[in-house]
This record gives C-alpha cells, sequence and structure tokens, in this order.
C-alpha cells in the first residue's frame, strides 16, 4: 500500500479576464497497489478562489468580491500495463459567498486503450466515454457560475465520446510526450464538438527538469484558459498556447500564454508523509 498527502498552494493569474484571481487548494490521497498492474486512489480536495482587484464585483444578492468554494472526492482505478485503463467517479460540490445558487456536479468517466513500441516511441491509441449530471441545486439564479466560467446545471447534462492517440519517449536527456484528440459531446438539444493537440519536450538538467510545450486546438466550446473544451453553447473558434516550467522534487513554477491573450503563472508544492 502507497500513501500520499499532498498539501498544495496554487497562485493563478487570468490577465484575460476582467478581475485578477487567487486561488488554493488542499489535497490528500490515498493509493493501493492491487493485482495485474491496477492502482486504486482515492482523492479528497478543497478549493478556494477569489477575487483580487480591487471593485471587481461579479457576486450575486450582494456586494463584496466574488469567492468561490469547491469540494471534490474522486475514485479513481487506472492501469499502466499493456492495457491501459483509466476508470473514475467523482463528486464536486459548489457554493461560495454572495452566490444565487449551489449544486453538486457528478462525473463519471472511462478510457481504454492498448500500448505499442515504434520507432522508439510508446504510442497509447484509446477510447474513451465520460457522463455529467447535476443535483441538489438550491437556487435558480445561475448568473455568478456563467461570470466564473464554472460548469453549472444550466449548461445541462452530457455525455461525451472521446478517441486520443497519445506518445511519449525519451531522446538522450530530452523527453518527448504529446497527443492528438477529437470529442463529440451530446447535450440535450445540440452537439459540440473539438479536436487538436499538444506536444511537450523536457531536459534534465541535474535536480530539476526544464519543460517547453505548446498545443492548438479547434471546434466549438473552446476554455481559453485552460486549453480545454468549454461545456457552453456558442463559443468556438481556435486556439494555440505555448508554455515553460521548471519542475523539481516536490514542485514546479509554470507559466503559459495563448492567442485570447491568456496569461497563466501557477507555483506548486507538495509535501509527501
Amino acid at each position: 500500500m502507497k500513501t500520499l498527502l499532498p498539501l498544495l498552494a496554487v497562485f493563478l493569474l487570468a490577465a484575460a479576464t476582467p478581475c485578477v484571481l487567487e486561488g488554493w487548494l488542499l489535497a490528500g490521497a490515498l493509493a493501493m497497489d492491487l493485482p495485474l498492474g491496477y492502482t486504486g486512489t482515492l482523492r479528497y480536495s478543497q478549493l478556494r478562489e477569489g477575487e483580487l482587484a480591487a471593485g471587481c464585483d461579479r457576486a450575486v444578492g450582494g456586494p463584496g468580491a466574488l469567492v468561490l468554494l469547491r469540494s471534490a472526492a474522486e475514485l479513481r482505478l487506472r492501469s499502466e500495463g499493456p492495457l491501459a485503463v483509466d476508470l473514475s467517479y467523482r463528486r464536486e460540490g459548489y457554493w461560495g459567498e454572495n452566490l444565487g445558487q449551489t449544486f453538486t456536479r457528478g462525473v463519471l468517466e472511462g478510457e481504454a486503450g492498448f500500448r505499442v513500441r515504434l520507432l522508439g516511441l510508446e504510442l497509447v491509441p484509446s477510447a474513451a466515454y465520460s457522463r455529467i449530471w447535476f443535483e441538489g441545486v438550491d437556487g435558480a439564479d445561475p448568473a455568478v457560475w456563467e461570470a466564473a466560467d464554472v460548469d453549472n446545471p444550466e449548461r445541462g447534462e452530457r455525455q461525451t465520446f472521446r478517441l486520443r492517440l497519445a506518445w511519449s519517449g525519451q531522446l538522450g536527456a530530452a523527453g518527448l510526450e504529446g497527443e492528438l484528440s477529437w470529442r463529440n459531446t451530446l447535450y440535450p438539444d445540440y452537439t459540440a464538438s473539438h479536436y487538436g493537440g499538444r506536444a511537450a519536450l523536457t531536459w534534465g538538467l541535474g535536480g530539476v527538469r526544464l519543460g517547453l510545450e505548446g498545443g492548438y486546438f479547434a471546434g466549438d466550446n473552446l476554455e481559453l484558459l485552460r486549453h480545454e473544451p468549454r461545456d457552453a453553447r456558442g463559443v468556438s473558434g481556435s486556439l494555440g498556447y505555448v508554455g515553460l516550467s521548471l519542475a523539481f522534487d516536490g514542485g514546479e513554477v509554470s507559466y503559459k500564454s495563448d492567442t485570447a491573450g491568456g496569461v497563466r503563472f501557477g507555483v506548486r508544492y507538495a509535501w509527501r508523509f
């Protein structure tokens, strides 16, 4: 059995939004080795995100800076063997100060593929399915969640189908990894699709690793800061991004910038017991 109790602190600058945000994340996990090369993980996290800019008020129901709170519990089963399997079930609760609505979001995800070696690279073609639904909705005004780019009940329950080709390998002191992906998300009254890819190159420099990452995505519903699909009707286009990272034992410093004007700077550190 393995135990992992990391304490994470994350600072986020979101230059593409009207307000600068500060986020703090506290998380803990318990991992267990299982037969046939599987690993089971139970994880819990608590996120608090608040506005820093003076006079920045997007809150619903009263004055004051917007403060978002999210708790998440996840159960995950994963295999790193020749058959790549990743199954997870997650429950997320959203609430906060000066908000007009609270709710719980359920997420069920499953991905399966296989590993092959070709030209010094490990290739993993896979197919995935996920379902998102909402429970315990209290309050009727979802405007604050839209302003904060948080998935909410107004966006509806959905099912997603995805195809992905991931690769990784080592070229001397340099490591290479990346993926190509396509997905379709089915809503009650429309379908959203997106495709794209990313690649990353890392170099080991003593006790640290320097990384360079870039990617391009196109289609509907792109979340411009997170470089992921965003589940909302009417948002479409393309996005390219580049990023730098410096990783060391237990932590990482990273910077990313995209073609939509988004900038992300992050600092992460974990204590292991």
